[in-house]
């Protein structure tokens, strides 16, 4: 068993050094390794023999062979990991915290417990990541974007207006949303959609046939505009103008009403031929308005639209002889009721329409083609 003073080989590969040194030389005699009371040294093995890492009471450094440091890691100061030359920190992770340092475009990144932060000295951006808020970008203090529980804001500021692009995985933009405007593009990248703040709604053009369609809640279109064949396409049968009437309860849908006073208001007729008669009350049978003009608020529920042209359902009395299709009607001394225009000398002034469906007796509903002359 060897034994030493200040010196002791064993077997060329091993010296031990007073005090309390050993080292692990190669067949070349170089060091490779360095034990101490305090602290262990690795090295490279090469001619230069420099360390490349350092063990010690409470840190470990890796060094490259050209002894630059690049690792630390210290029991107060966390793992720190330095740039190729070791002059400066590129990243530290101490605790709960990670920092990023000397990033070309970012000075310094953050990951604090819950919580991830990066900034931007050049820009004064700040990307920050949390819970409690969500993602948030500011610049200069001010929030531009943030994306919270249910919520997206973009832009904000003095000088940064939000918007928001959606594209075709050709990389084409298929939607485009700014403060202004909002687009959208085929897969070619055409407009096909563009709506502004100004108040303006473009569809179609750039080859493609504008349309908007109007569904109710079950799903059926009931307004079409086609700028194909230049139409504007309603589900229901006529155009009607309100009108005030004397008494809404006595002027339901298909009455037919006459003019009252100078005041325009309308009154169910009572009297046949009437020349003041005013039309039908839409919205009777299985037909209701298409167009409604002069349509105003009405709290007292005392205005109704009265047919101009189209299709509507009136009430009619044959006992003033059988309703047959296409005959011309009147009004009849059966209040709100049409009757067949007999008499050609009479009727002008006073025919309503021109009746789409027959009634050969009593009283009934009766469609009717609306032709006031």
């Amino acid at each position: 068993m060897p034994t030493y003073n200040d010196q002791l080989n064993v077997n060329n590969f091993i010296k031990v050094r007073a005090p309390h040194w050993i080292q692990i030389i190669d067949a070349q005699s170089r060091v490779l390794s360095d034990f101490g009371y305090t602290e262990i040294w690795m090295r490279s093995g090469d001619a230069q023999a420099k360390a490349v890492s350092k063990l010690g009471r409470g840190y470990l450094h890796l060094l490259e062979n050209t002894g630059e440091l690049r690792v630390e890691l210290h029991r107060g100061n966390g793992l720190t990991l330095r740039n190729a030359d070791g002059s400066k920190i590129e990243s530290r992770l101490q605790g709960d915290n990670l920092t990023l340092y000397d990033h070309p475009k970012l000075t310094t990144n953050y990951v604090r417990g819950d919580s991830f932060t990066i900034n931007d000295a050049n820009q004064k951006l700040t990307l920050d990541v949390r819970p409690t808020t969500g993602v948030r970008l500011t610049k200069a203090g001010q929030v531009i974007t943030q994306l919270g529980r249910g919520s997206l804001f973009l832009g904000g500021g003095n000088d940064q207006p939000g918007s928001l692009t959606l594209r075709h995985v050709n990389n084409i933009t298929a939607l485009q949303l700014t403060t202004n405007t909002f687009v959208m593009r085929d897969a070619t990248g055409k407009e096909r959609v563009k709506a502004s703040a100004a108040g303006t709604l473009l569809l179609g053009g750039n080859g493609a046939h504008g349309e908007l369609t109007i569904r109710d809640a079950a799903n059926k279109a009931r307004i079409v505009l086609n700028a194909a064949s230049g139409e504007i396409e309603f589900s229901n049968g006529d155009a009607a103008e309100e009108f005030e009437s004397v008494d809404r309860e006595t002027t339901p849908p298909g009455t037919v009403v006459v003019l009252e006073d100078a005041r325009g208001r309308v009154r169910p007729c009572s009297e046949a031929y009437d020349t003041r008669v005013a039309g039908v009350i839409s919205g009777a049978g299985e037909y209701r308005p298409g167009i409604v003009l002069d349509r105003k608020p009405d709290q007292s529920g005392a205005r109704v639209p009265v047919a101009l042209l189209g299709k509507v359902e009136c009430l009619a009395d044959a006992e003033h002889g059988p309703i047959e299709v296409g005959s011309l009607l009147t009004s009849s001394r059966t209040p709100g009721h049409a009757m067949r225009a007999s008499d050609p000398a009479r009727a002008f002034g006073a025919i309503i329409g021109k009746a789409l469906t027959p009634l050969a007796r009593g009283r009934g509903l009766v469609k009717m083609l609306v032709s006031l002359q």
